[in-house]
């Protein structure tokens, strides 16, 4: 990467695009890295859980219908606590290169991916080509692939084939897990006073974060909070809990989770374990008891993962991690609700409905079982798997580009959820493909991706544009 590319590349990473954030400041800075390239540019402006998130499409060639799209998402999760980035200076939105890596939040991911293919195509972008080729950048992605819908809904352009950036490490992905999101939304109507104590402490349990895709990269903190606080899958008779709030995303592994508990200081200590902090609370709170409501979490997530253990087949060798994997994403008490989410990474045969009649029976149940308690609950996603024929058009061109460019081709699959399936849905036959790898801190403090890797994304993008569309 030449000095003017990593200074456009410092310029993304130091923009702030995360979901809560939106995109309105670091589209800015995409329009000015396009300016000169003598593309057509579209914007598309759309909310997203009433924050303003924006797709930019670059069209460079001919006005005709085919032609080649490069899509990438520029939006990043939350960096987590700031103190964790300690290569970068505390400063997730710093980047800082040491030696071959290049470390910042969205190194690994989209922002870089879209900047690679943004490379290319100003390599060339003076030459005549024969087909048109599109580069997009989306947003909107984790909450249900917006931005791709939002595209692929407005039937602006209409591509032949895709290629969507993600961390591939350089390789072809074809097909990707399906995935279902459940957030729940309890109330309890009942007041109840806690009993267990007067004194009241805070419990923090620190975890490991990683992408939900691959769980086993992190450590769960709100699983594990919930392991010390409860007995037998109830929450214990000699605490109560007042307050809890972990995780910040869905499909993010969480890495915090406080828990504001009344009890006697000798049940603090005992609850005391490695990696959790307990601080004493000398203020005076108002509230009820929580452990209904907790009681309820702890039958849905133990359901949850029962109904999951009863899907056939349990795994499939053609995917990392082979078998299904699932996530308890956060689990949030604000004013009078409790709202908790998890995920699950479904394979290519399993049957989700299995999963949506669970969802049915378990919101019934929980009036049944829980006095008090009001359950309402919402499908975040439900995504079948994706899957592109091993000998499509697309990958064929594509293992042909990366031996022009002396990569030698491999085929996989992805763990995670992509806009690719968006756009094979609306008939754009579409791979994943990028530079970044999910073992290299995507969702975690110090991310980052290889600058040898990104040069060659730079190529593979360059080298398939010229193969179809010149």
């Amino acid at each position: 990467m030449n000095t003017n590319l990593l200074l456009e590349a410092k310029e993304l990473i130091a923009t702030n695009s995360t979901p809560d954030y939106g995109t309105s400041e670091i589209v800015e800075l995409i329009y000015k890295i396009l300016q000169g390239m003598g593309a057509t540019i579209k914007t598309q402006q759309f909310e997203v859980r009433g924050v303003q998130n924006h797709n930019v499409l670059a069209k460079f060639g001919p006005d005709f219908d085919g032609g080649l799209l490069l899509s990438s998402s520029i939006e990043t999760v939350e960096p987590g606590d700031p103190y964790l980035w300690k290569i970068t200076d505390y400063d997730p939105y710093n980047m800082v290169i040491k030696g071959d890596n290049i470390y910042g939040l969205g190194t690994s991911s989209g922002k870089l991916d879209w900047l690679c293919m943004v490379e290319a195509a100003r390599s060339i972008s003076n030459k005549k080509f024969r087909k048109p080729f599109y580069i997009l950048a989306t947003s909107g992605e984790h909450y249900g692939l917006v931005g791709a819908k939002t595209f692929t809904d407005s039937k602006i352009v209409k591509p032949r084939f895709g290629i969507v950036g993600g961390p591939t490490k350089l390789r072809i992905n074809y097909s990707a897990k399906g995935y279902i999101g459940f957030n729940f939304m309890l109330k309890d109507t009942v007041g109840r006073d806690p009993k267990a104590g007067k004194s009241l402490f805070r419990l923090m349990v620190n975890g490991k974060p990683a992408h939900s895709s691959v769980p086993s990269l992190g450590e769960n903190a709100i699983e594990k909070a919930l392991r010390i606080i409860s007995d037998n899958n109830r929450i214990s008779d000699n605490i109560d809990i007042v307050s809890i709030y972990g995780g910040d995303h869905i499909n993010k592994v969480p890495d915090r989770c406080s828990i504001d508990i009344l009890g006697s200081l000798d049940t603090a200590n005992k609850l005391s374990q490695k990696d959790i902090q307990i601080e004493q609370i000398t203020r005076i709170i108002a509230g009820s008891s929580l452990n209904n409501l907790l009681n309820a979490v702890l039958y849905i997530y133990n359901s949850f993962r029962n109904a999951v253990s009863q899907l056939s087949p349990q795994s499939n060798p053609d995917f990392y991690p082979p078998e299904i994997v699932y996530n308890l994403g956060l689990v949030h008490m604000i004013a009078d609700k409790l709202t908790v989410a998890f995920d699950v990474r479904l394979l290519p045969d399993n049957d989700h409905n299995i999963l949506l009649r669970w969802l049915e029976k378990t919101i019934e149940e929980i009036g049944r079982l829980f006095t008090g308690i009001e359950c309402e609950a919402e499908l975040e996603f439900n995504a079948q798997p994706m899957m592109v024929s091993r000998t499509s058009d697309i990958i064929t061109l594509s293992m042909n580009a990366l031996r022009d460019i002396n990569q030698e081709p491999v085929l996989t699959t992805a763990p995670f959820l992509s806009e690719a399936l968006i756009y094979n849905q609306a008939r754009i036959e579409s791979i994943i493909f990028g530079s970044g790898s999910l073992e290299e801190g995507i969702y975690q403090p110090d991310e980052y991706n290889s600058l040898t890797r990104l040069n060659k994304a730079i190529e593979f993008y360059r080298a398939i544009i010229q193969k179809f569309c010149m």
